[in-house]
C-alpha cells in the first residue's frame, strides 16, 4: 500500500507541482487585482451629473422601449454630454438606449466616442481609436461586457498604452486597462484559473481544466500527507537519529515542508475546487425566481411609470446624482436617484410629482416581504457594518445598512433587504454559509477579524503563500530530478557503436 501511494504521489506531483507553484504566486497577485471591468462606482464616477431638461419624453414615448418593455428588467435615465439618454436592459438582448428628447436610438461609434475617451484619459492626452471588439480579445471577452458588444477601444500613445473600451449601446466605459493592470491580470486571474479568452470562451473546456486540475491536485496533497506521515521514523524522535529518512537536500526539505505546510496546501487547492461549485453541491445565494416575482409584483404598464417631469427641481443642483433608475415593489413603480453604487435615495410618486422619502424601516420591510417568505420570521436584525457572513471586498459592492431576516425553517434561511431601496436582494442558508468557510475562508482568509486588522491580512496572505510556494518548489525540483534520472534514460535510444570486437561484420549483419 505504501509503495502504491508513493508511486501515485510521484506521478501526480510531477504533473502538478509546477502548477501549484504558479497558483500560490498568482494567488498573491489576485489579492490585489481581479478584473479590468469597471465597477458600478467607477462607472457612476465618470458619468455626467444628472440635470433635468425640458422636452424630456416619458418612458412610454420611447418606441423601442415600448416594444421590449415586457422583457425589460432595468430602466435608467442619465445624461450623456448635454442630452438625457434612456438606457434599458432586456433579459435576452442586453443593453439598449434612446435619446430622451427625440426617442431616436443613438449612434455610438469611434467618432462620437472620441471626446469621451479624451475625457477619460484627461485633457491633453494623445488618443487613438483601435476599432470595435467582441469576445475575441483578452480585454473584452468578460461576461459583464457581452451585453454591450461591440466595444470601441481607445488607447493612449506610447509603448505602454492605457486602454478603455466604450459600449456601442450605452456610450459608457465598460473596461479599462493600464500596463500595470494588464501585467497583474496575467499574473493573477490569468495564471490562477486559466483566464485567457480562448479558454474562457469555451466554458466546458475552462470548467474542466479548473475542476480536474484542482481535484487531482487536492488528491495529490492528501496522498502526500499520508505518505509523509507514514515515512516518518517515529521511533527516532528524541534519540538524535534522523527522523526523516531522506539524506538528499531537496527530498529532505520537501518531506519536512510537506509535514508542516501540506495541510495548508491541501485546503488551499480543495477550496479552489469548491469555488467552482462542482456538480452544484452548494445552493445559490440568489433570491428564488417565484419569491422575487411575488415581491416585485407584476411589471406595471409602461404608461403608469412615474414621468421624469415629476423629478424635484432641486435634484440636480447638488451635482451628485448621476442617474435615475425605475424600480417597483408589489407592482408599485418608483424611482431611485443614484449617486454611487451604495448611495441612493427613493423618489416616491405622489400623483404627478416624485417626492423624496426616507429609507424603509424594519417594520415596513417586514410588512412588504412577509407574504412571500416560505417560513415565519424568527428574528429581525439591522446590520450597520459587515460581519463574517455579509461582507464585501474589492470590486464586490453590497449596501449598508441592511436588514437581515432569520427564518424559522429547517435550512436556517436568512434574507437580506436594503432599506435604501426596499429591495430583497440576497439569501443565505446552511449550505451557502458552509461554502463561505470551505471556499472563501480557506482560500482567501477573509474573516472580518483579519480584514479589520489592516496589514495583518496582507502579512497572513503573503506568509502562507510563500510557505505553499516553498513546498511546491521543492516538489518541482524533486520531480525534475526523478524525471531526469528515471524517465529520460528510458526515452533515449543508446547510440550504436561500431567496433572490431563485434561478432558480426556488415555483410553478416545485413
Amino acid at each position: 500500500m505504501k509503495r502504491t501511494l508513493i508511486v501515485i504521489h510521484r506521478y501526480t506531483s510531477a504533473a502538478l507541482c509546477l502548477l501549484f507553484a504558479v497558483w500560490f504566486v498568482s494567488g498573491v497577485a489576485m489579492a490585489y487585482f481581479r478584473t479590468p471591468v469597471l465597477t458600478e462606482d467607477q462607472r457612476l464616477a465618470f458619468a455626467a451629473p444628472f440635470a433635468a431638461a425640458p422636452g424630456t419624453r416619458s418612458p412610454e414615448q420611447i418606441p423601442q422601449l415600448a416594444d421590449s418593455w415586457t422583457s425589460t428588467d432595468t430602466l435608467r435615465l442619465a445624461r450623456w454630454r448635454d442630452r438625457l439618454l434612456y438606457r434599458w436592459r432586456t433579459s435576452n438582448t442586453g443593453w439598449h438606449s434612446a435619446w430622451a428628447d427625440t426617442g431616436a436610438p443613438p449612434n455610438f461609434d469611434g467618432a462620437s466616442l472620441a471626446s469621451e475617451a479624451e475625457r477619460w484619459f484627461g485633457p491633453g492626452t494623445g488618443v487613438r481609436y483601435d476599432g470595435a471588439f467582441t469576445e475575441h480579445s483578452q480585454w473584452s471577452y468578460f461576461a459583464q461586457a457581452r451585453e454591450h458588444y461591440p466595444l470601441h477601444r481607445f488607447s493612449t500613445l506610447g509603448p505602454a498604452p492605457r486602454q478603455v473600451f466604450f459600449s456601442s449601446r450605452t456610450g459608457e466605459p465598460i473596461v479599462a486597462t493600464s500596463f500595470g493592470s494588464r501585467v497583474l491580470y496575467y499574473l493573477g486571474p490569468g495564471l490562477h484559473y486559466f483566464s485567457f479568452y480562448p479558454i474562457r470562451n469555451n466554458n466546458r473546456l475552462w470548467r474542466g481544466l479548473v475542476n480536474w486540475s484542482s481535484g487531482i491536485g487536492a488528491f495529490t496533497c492528501l496522498v502526500g500527507l499520508i505518505v509523509g506521515l507514514w515515512q516518518l521514523r517515529w521511533r527516532a524522535i528524541g534519540t538524535g537519529r534522523r527522523v526523516v529518512p531522506y539524506a538528499k537536500f531537496w527530498m529532505r526539505w520537501h518531506h519536512w515542508l510537506g509535514l508542516v505546510f501540506g495541510l495548508l496546501t491541501f485546503t488551499f487547492v480543495l477550496s479552489g475546487l469548491f469555488s467552482m461549485n462542482p456538480a452544484g453541491i452548494f445552493p445559490s445565494t440568489e433570491i428564488p425566481s417565484p419569491m422575487k416575482a411575488g415581491y416585485l409584483g407584476e411589471q406595471p404598464p409602461l404608461s403608469t411609470l412615474p414621468s421624469p417631469e415629476g423629478v424635484p427641481a432641486d435634484l440636480g443642483r447638488a451635482a451628485t446624482v448621476k442617474e435615475l433608475e425605475w424600480s417597483r415593489l408589489h407592482g408599485q413603480a418608483y424611482v431611485v436617484a443614484r449617486e454611487t453604487a451604495t448611495t441612493q435615495s427613493i423618489l416616491w410618486p405622489h400623483g404627478n410629482v416624485l417626492a423624496a422619502r426616507p429609507p424603509f424601516s424594519e417594520s415596513e420591510l417586514v410588512g412588504l416581504v412577509r407574504g412571500v417568505l416560505p417560513a415565519p420570521i424568527g428574528a429581525v436584525e439591522r446590520l450597520s457594518q459587515f460581519d463574517d457572513y455579509y461582507y464585501a471586498r474589492k470590486d464586490r459592492i453590497l449596501p449598508l445598512p441592511v436588514v437581515r431576516l432569520r427564518l424559522q425553517d429547517d435550512r436556517g434561511s436568512w434574507y437580506y433587504m436594503d432599506p435604501g431601496t426596499g429591495q430583497l436582494f440576497l439569501r443565505s442558508d446552511e449550505g451557502t454559509r458552509l461554502r463561505r468557510w470551505l471556499y472563501n475562508g480557506l482560500h482567501s482568509f477573509d474573516m472580518q477579524s483579519l480584514l479589520r486588522s489592516g496589514w495583518w491580512w496582507d502579512v497572513t496572505i503573503w506568509m502562507l503563500s510563500l510557505c505553499g510556494f516553498a513546498l511546491s518548489t521543492t516538489g518541482v525540483v524533486v520531480a525534475w530530478q526523478w524525471i531526469r534520472r528515471s524517465v529520460v534514460p528510458v526515452m533515449t535510444f543508446p547510440a550504436v557503436s561500431r567496433t572490431t570486437e563485434s561478432p558480426l561484420n556488415e555483410g553478416e549483419a545485413s
